[in-house]
């Protein structure tokens, strides 16, 4: 098994912001794994927030999956966890739909973990031997890092590169968790115009917009407010930006994770791959997107340099 990892392990997140076309067009590195869906991780990174500050119980379970059993400890954690992996393998082999809306095509996938149910379930048996009864942040935290770091292991095992860069949408918010579990990590939050957010997922029947409106805000503040963000640590890119210049936008994510920037030929072969004549995919349309704006902080939206 390939026993490497990614000397500071690089997380994307956001929702309906780009992440699922920035990680398709790293899979053409020849460096780099990516790893997503792992909505997983995050169950485990919430425990370790509520079992820190209990204050944060309330929230985190509003955002828990599934949302039956509620709590934090080791027996619903692990059953959240072990749920959505055995999810993500039936949307890679077929038996579930993927989730994304009919036009979005992907060479790399909709989703990608390389190892197996089982093999990924033993190291979930021995992170549930050390946390047990845990009431440790500090404890889970280590636990959590050695699961994270060993499902990476895994996933490098099959794929032949040096270093994986899981993306998973919710997993930037945990910022101060992925440092105390990991030590420094690198965090890219892809940002996008809110109306084409709540569009886009409002049409796959995710949530009311209000509900979408408010992610979005909070999304963002999240994954800017904990861990590091200084440039080295952590970089935020327009998912319009990385349409309308790919190689100039994939370049600068190259060079955020010091590799080889060949942006160039990573775009080409997803063009060649998907049929595509001149770039990825497009943002969503732009027709009736201003009927969006009373479900959005409008300050926050120009602020984010998007004109209305």
């Amino acid at each position: 098994m390939n026993d490497t990892m990614s000397p500071i392990p690089v997380f994307i997140g956001n929702f309906r912001s780009g992440t699922t076309l920035l990680a398709n067009l790293l899979g053409f590195h020849e460096q780099i794994s990516p790893w997503f869906e792992t909505k997983g991780l995050c169950e485990l990174l919430r425990w370790q927030r509520v079992l820190k500050d209990p204050i944060n119980g309330s929230f985190e379970s509003s955002l828990i999956q599934p949302k039956d059993p509620i709590g934090f400890d080791a027996d619903v954690v692990s059953f959240r966890f072990e749920s959505d992996l055995r999810e993500t393998l039936d949307r890679i082999s077929g038996a579930k739909m993927s989730g994304k809306g009919s036009h979005e095509s992907y060479p790399v996938g909709h989703d990608r973990l390389l190892y197996g149910l089982e093999e990924a379930l033993d190291l979930l048996s021995q992170w549930r031997s050390v946390v047990g009864k845990c009431q440790s942040h500090q404890v889970l935290a280590k636990a959590n890092g050695d699961l994270i770091k060993g499902l990476g292991r895994l996933h490098l095992g099959y794929d032949q590169k040096p270093f994986w860069v899981n993306k998973t949408p919710e997993i930037t918010r945990f910022g101060e968790e992925l440092e105390s579990a990991l030590g420094p990590t690198k965090r890219i939050l892809m940002l996008r115009d809110g109306r084409d957010v709540i569009q886009s997922a409002s049409k796959l029947g995710w949530a009311d917009a209000s509900e979408i409106g408010a992610w979005w805000k909070g999304m963002i503040l999240e994954s800017r407010g904990g861990g590091s963000t200084s440039e080295d640590l952590y970089l935020e890119i327009r998912y319009e930006d990385l349409l309308k210049d790919p190689v100039g936008g994939l370049n600068q994510v190259l060079h955020f994770l010091e590799v080889e920037a060949s942006g160039s030929f990573m775009v080409e072969q997803y063009r060649q791959l998907v049929g595509l004549s001149d770039k990825p995919p497009r943002s969503a349309s732009e027709d009736g997107r201003n009927e969006f704006l009373p479900f959005l902080d409008v300050a926050f939206l120009q602020e984010l340099g998007y004109p209305l």
